[in-house]
């Protein structure tokens, strides 16, 4: 079954007004979302049970889009034992690239006790750079980060879980993940940072800014 926030997140696809998804077996309506015809059901069910035929019959590679130009356009997929239905303005590839790529992507989620622990390191050090960014130069302190989640990642169980954005260290998910790994590699991360915080500002500012960080923490807990 599909994720629902991956298929609300068709809806922010601007060439995308809607979506139908249907059970391959009986082409009832599991769910919809967006402007779409009525008849659109039927249409997915159909098409994409005929495509399926098609591909067994003729040895053809497994369905992955099918295309439909007419009064209204379509992009059929089978992302598992049903068919996806969207809505489109237009086939460009830009399009396209982003549905598959909402729908196929690798579910990152993981515990959600983990991925909790995880925001709340990333938010850490997220304030933390923000805090020696300050009277400094915020571009260097966004690549010691990146470069230390590069060096210190060295069996890749972060890389696709871990990115920084702008000034923040955002989440992706901590799929594969245990609480011990996290508070692992996190520390390093911290450590690395304040290594680098010592060596431009001296210990006791270093300490300071550290200090100023853990308030804010504290505060936003209340």
């Amino acid at each position: 079954m599909i994720q629902s926030e991956k298929l609300k997140g068709l809806l922010s696809i601007e060439n995308v007004s809607g979506y139908t998804y249907v059970n391959a077996e009986d082409g009832s309506i599991i769910t919809n979302g967006g402007i779409t015809p009525g008849y659109m059901d039927e249409v997915v069910a159909y098409i994409g049970s005929a495509g399926e035929i098609l591909s067994s019959k003729f040895n053809l590679r497994k369905l992955n889009c099918i295309k439909i130009d007419g009064r209204e356009k379509f992009v059929i997929l089978k992302p598992d034992e049903n068919y996806l239905g969207i809505m489109v303005d237009k086939f460009d590839d830009e399009t396209i690239n982003k549905i598959i790529g909402i729908i196929y992507e690798e579910d990152l989620t993981g515990d959600p006790k983990i991925l909790k622990v995880l925001n709340t390191k990333a938010r850490q050090l997220s304030l933390l750079i923000e805090e020696f960014s300050k009277g400094s130069d915020p571009e260097k302190w966004k690549n010691l980060l990146v470069k230390a989640i590069e060096i210190l990642d060295q069996d890749k169980k972060f890389e696709k879980l871990l990115r920084v954005e702008g000034m923040e260290l955002v989440v992706k998910g901590a799929k594969g993940l245990d609480k011990d790994i996290v508070d692992k590699f996190m520390k390093m991360l911290l450590d690395f940072l304040v290594k680098e915080a010592i060596k431009e500002f001296g210990n006791d500012e270093a300490k300071n800014r550290v200090h100023n960080v853990i308030e804010r923490l504290s505060k936003e807990k209340k």
